[in-house]
């Protein structure tokens, strides 16, 4: 069974601190007669469900990247 936990990236979703919401602009349409739908969107690293790694609170601490995928 899989339970997603994520929350949609919208400009009203939850964010942290106060920050403003994540800019989302739509740059081709279908419905506008573009060949395809797509977006340009900005965020902050602490919007929507993350993983913060230590290098997050300690200068030298591992990255999200240095761990193994599959790391449990």
């Amino acid at each position: 069974m899989i339970h997603y936990l994520s929350y949609t990236i919208t400009e009203s979703m939850p964010v942290y601190g106060g920050s403003a919401g994540p800019e989302l602009a739509s740059l081709k349409a279908i419905d506008k007669g573009d060949s395809c739908n797509t977006w340009h969107f900005c965020l902050e690293n602490h919007w929507g469900t993350h993983v913060d790694g230590p290098n997050h609170f300690f200068t030298n601490g591992r990255r999200i990247m240095d761990y193994p995928a599959g790391a449990g």
